[in-house]
């Protein structure tokens, strides 16, 4: 019987993991800085698949890694982008999403992007490695959009786009669309809302679908990724620090352990104590005195038919007493 070797885990990551971790840049904007020679590893320079650790001594792009970072906390935010900004690092004219960003332990990263006319959900974060689960479609992470179209799209458009539309070479599909009334004439519509989910980010991807079946878009909004919604509160330009629970959950639909098994055990208790709380209380008194009540009614009806039924011999017993006397007295 042969042996099977064991599988011993590198504690090492790779250095583009590594790296994304930290915030410094998107995994494969890291593989770039690497094939360009612009990462150096202990004064040589990185390559592909290298594992580094804390101790080695990294500068990207001429800036040293500071490796306490690599124990930064976590966050997530939710951000409200307005029409008119983009989502570059670039210069450009144009306003950018980081411009309203608050400052972070490392560096924001953003999950996905809009178009410079597109508003709605954009997720930021300094976990690279969270990010890049969150965007590639390995993990199919689903995104909500609404979307309103010049015109309406007929039935056969809707199914095209759910079955798949091939376009410059790439296959676009949704994995639901489905009108929104907000008039009940909609015969008379000129302008209609659609909701639609896909699973894929691709660039101008919902755009691009509904310009093949000839309609136009005149407005797109995100109102989902993943677990998290567009909150109804959270103002154009404003910014929502996501919590524990909530970056749990992307990191359950990312497969990616975020906090340490301690925090999770702890939190499902928090979940199961709040359950309980919910879960509405049965008086037990109260619930005792409608029983005996109830069972007083029962037992009342079972007197008042005992009694019934005793006076109904009564009154034979007196017709039989009454005919005997009054054939004894010969009447």
């Amino acid at each position: 019987m042969q042996k099977m070797n064991k599988i011993i885990k590198n504690p090492q990551p790779k250095i583009h993991a590594y790296l994304a971790q930290l915030g410094m840049g998107s995994r494969r904007e890291i593989e770039r800085w690497i094939m360009a020679e612009q990462i150096q590893v202990n004064g040589q320079a990185a390559h592909l698949g290298q594992r580094v650790s804390d101790k080695d001594k990294i500068v990207v792009r001429g800036k040293l890694v500071d490796t306490a970072e690599s124990k930064q906390m976590l966050e997530v935010i939710a951000y409200h982008k307005p029409e008119g900004e983009i989502c570059t690092r670039g210069e450009t004219d144009l306003r950018t999403v980081y411009q309203s960003l608050p400052k972070v332990n490392g560096r924001w990263i953003s999950v996905g992007r809009l178009d410079v006319s597109t508003s709605g959900l954009l997720l930021f974060t300094n976990n690279g490695d969270l990010a890049h689960r969150l965007m590639h479609p390995s993990y199919e992470v689903s995104r909500s959009y609404r979307v309103r179209v010049f015109g309406k799209l007929s039935e056969t458009a809707l199914q095209n786009m759910i079955k798949g539309v091939r376009c410059e070479d790439e296959l676009l599909k949704v994995d639901s669309i489905q009108p929104l009334y907000l008039s009940q004439d909609k015969d008379k519509m000129k302008n209609m809302w659609y909701e639609l989910t896909l699973k894929e980010g691709k660039n101008r991807e919902v755009r691009r679908l509904i310009e093949s079946q000839g309609a136009k878009v005149s407005r797109l909004i995100r109102t989902h990724y993943g677990p998290i919604a567009l909150m109804p509160n959270l103002k154009p330009g404003a910014v929502e620090v996501l919590n524990k629970k909530q970056i749990m959950e992307l990191g359950k639909v990312a497969k990616l352990k975020l906090f340490p098994a301690s925090y999770e055990s702890a939190s499902s208790k928090e979940d199961k104590a709040d359950k309980k709380e919910n879960t509405p209380k049965i008086d037990n008194r109260k619930y005792k005195s409608k029983v005996s009540s109830k069972t007083k009614k029962l037992s009342q009806g079972g007197m008042r038919k005992v009694e019934s039924q005793e006076r109904a011999k009564d009154i034979k017993t007196q017709g039989r007493k009454q005919s005997r006397r009054k054939s004894y007295f010969g009447g």
